[in-house]
């Protein structure tokens, strides 16, 4: 805001103390913190209305001190979610753009995304039961998003805006309108150096999670293919030696690919399912391979537990949805996972990730299936298995999880604690011949 004032620094009058005493304050609050920078705030509001309520409406120096005003407006709004000011922030913003000077289009895009970020603010303290301040916030995103022309990385921050907003507030007619503005956006993303940044792939990563939502919505497959699309088509970039830029797209593709697959609920042999199955594995392999080639298992560990997490997410589910169960994949499955617990024990111990604890015992239990098959492991036998359903249904119950998630996982602990008694038998017996 500094630099645009600076630009139009009214000349001396009455209201001028005032305006100098709303720059003061914006400083301040800027450059403080805690209680000081609401009280700084606070002074810098009151000073700017003072200066609007004492300048001429015909003044050439106007639009600064409505600008001031609406800045210090949108900050309080967006820190405190006061909707007074949000609506005199506003009404502002109406008597700027009615003013003989149009606003400088960085201008216009800052503010809009400001009066977008307020009323999401203001959506998300309803409960998300606020109709009319969702729809003001896309609309908001979706202006912020007109005045963003000739810059890309202004229309970045305002796709980004719109695509999360839409996934909050969750109506399809919302998301279909997302899904056409990002887009757009998409088709200029097509040099592999805009995305040395990250908000190339915030914004795709974006428009793939909006077409699947649609698709979780209306079962519609061209959603589903869409959403991998978006990743196919980054794939299909020359990255050279950009490696991060390869994992991230592989790492993307097979988490869509294997998501959309377990949601379809249908066999995979229909429509394709099970080569989508077989892709999404492949790619998971893929990126693992070229993380391991390189720095990046250290420089950015968590590519290297997502696509773990992804490839033992389709080989459980491949061999115990479709069977019959290949004993090699399931081990790969349980190498994966053990890989995310070594490198990542919280998910399994200090904040546990009840799937991925679930996962660890439902592949457990596949591979005891067919031990004849396959060498003793550490830590693969019926008392692990208990031992991570148990952990799982804890957290599950605990966030009140889907009642038939908690159910199904109850008769695989019942199962499994058959089979420990079973077994305990079976060795005793062993011992008593």
């Amino acid at each position: 805001m500094g630099g645009f004032l600076s630009r139009l620094a009214p000349g001396k009058a009455k209201w001028k103390g005032h305006f100098d005493e709303g720059q003061h304050g914006w400083e301040l609050y800027n450059g403080t913190s805690g209680s000081k920078k609401g009280e700084a705030l606070q002074k810098c509001i009151e000073a700017y209305k003072q200066a609007v309520k004492r300048q001429p409406k015909r003044h050439k120096d106007r639009m600064s001190t409505l600008i001031g005003l609406v800045y210090a407006l949108l900050a309080h709004c967006n820190t405190e979610g006061h909707e007074a000011h949000l609506a005199e922030a506003k009404k502002r913003l109406e008597e700027l753009a009615q003013g003989n000077t149009p606003l400088p289009l960085d201008t216009l895009h800052e503010l809009k995304m400001q009066v977008g970020d307020a009323h999401l603010l203001l959506f998300n303290l309803s409960g998300k039961n606020g109709t009319t301040d969702l729809e003001q916030c896309l609309r908001s995103y979706q202006e912020a998003l007109k005045a963003a022309t000739g810059s890309l990385n202004r229309r970045l921050a305002a796709g980004i805006k719109l695509g999360v907003a839409s996934l909050e507030g969750g109506r399809i007619e919302h998301i279909s309108e997302a899904i056409r503005a990002l887009s757009k956006i998409q088709g200029i993303l097509a040099n592999p150096d805009l995305f040395l940044q990250p908000e190339p792939f915030k914004l795709l990563n974006l428009l793939s999670e909006l077409h699947y939502t649609r698709y979780q919505h209306t079962r519609n497959a061209v959603d589903f293919d869409a959403a991998i699309q978006v990743w196919e088509g980054v794939g299909l970039l020359d990255w050279g030696e950009y490696k991060e830029g390869q994992v991230t797209s592989l790492v993307n593709l097979a988490t869509v690919i294997e998501k959309g697959v377990r949601l379809s609920g249908a066999p995979t042999e229909v429509e394709g399912l099970d080569s989508k199955l077989q892709r999404a594995v492949e790619c998971s392999r893929e990126a693992i391979g070229r993380i391991s080639a390189s720095n990046l298992a250290t420089e950015q560990p968590e590519f290297k537990l997502r696509a773990h997490r992804t490839l033992a997410d389709a080989l459980l589910f491949r061999n115990s949805k479709t069977g019959p169960f290949d004993p090699r994949e399931i081990d790969e499955c349980i190498d994966s996972l053990f890989e995310i617990k070594a490198h990542d024990p919280d998910a399994f111990e200090k904040d546990p990730d009840p799937e991925a604890l679930s996962n660890l015992a439902d592949a457990i239990r596949l591979r005891l299936r067919c031990e004849n098959d396959l060498p003793p492991r550490e830590g693969v036998t019926f008392e692990d298995a208990v031992a991570l359903y148990k952990q799982a249904l804890a957290v599950y119950e605990a966030n009140k999880a889907d009642p038939t998630i908690i159910a199904g996982i109850y008769g695989d602990l019942a199962s499994m604690q058959s089979s420990v008694v079973g077994e305990k038998e079976k060795n005793g017996t062993t011992s008593g011949n």
